[in-house]
């Protein structure tokens, strides 16, 4: 039995488990993820699939439109899609998080592409608006939202926990930034 966790898969890019896995930089190969064969494996056990994409420069570089990634996210399994923005920590404290912001910085999607996968979401059908905020659309039958905000940095407080972050100290933060997010 697969457990609920593997059904969300965070992804850098859905086209390529290879290149997917050069860019979320695996500490070993156990790290690779065969991104179909676990979408068909999640699919397989009942479970709702959600694609995390973090929105990198890839996607601008190799040309690809919105309307492609919806079509491979559909061809994946995908019930559900997040477009995640990247954003650098605001206070670096350590070597591991400045190497970060600078992969960050030399990596992420352009503004201008970032408006053009929002306009292609905006022009569709939206559903509801989740707890914190953002709006969920129907586009070619998943549910879509985009999440320009994923660590909560313009709430002063947040009502919920959108998303945790295991660091290499083994503890489990709510914010890259602040040694002070740790989960509670």
């Amino acid at each position: 039995m697969m457990s609920n966790v593997l059904r969300h898969l965070s992804l850098f890019d859905i086209f390529d488990s290879l290149n997917n896995s050069l860019y979320s930089r695996p500490i070993n190969k156990k790290a690779f993820v065969d991104i179909e064969e676990t979408c068909k494996q999640i699919k397989k056990h009942g479970f709702t699939l959600r694609l995390s994409i973090n929105m990198t420069n890839l996607y601008e570089l190799l040309n690809i439109t919105p309307k492609m990634i919806f079509e491979k996210a559909s061809q994946l399994g995908a019930d559900q899609i997040t477009f995640r923005l990247l954003y650098s920590s605001e206070n670096p404290e350590n070597k591991n998080e400045q190497e970060i912001n600078q992969w960050i910085e030399k990596n992420r999607c352009s503004n201008n592409y970032m408006e053009q996968i929002k306009n292609y979401i905006k022009s569709h059908i939206p559903l509801y608006r989740l707890s914190f905020g953002a709006i969920c659309y129907s586009v070619d039958g998943l549910s879509v939202v985009i999440d320009d905000d994923c660590m909560s940095k313009n709430n002063t407080v947040s009502e919920t926990v959108k998303y945790v972050i295991l660091r290499p100290n083994a503890k489990i933060y709510t914010r890259w930034d602040d040694p002070a997010s740790i989960l509670f």
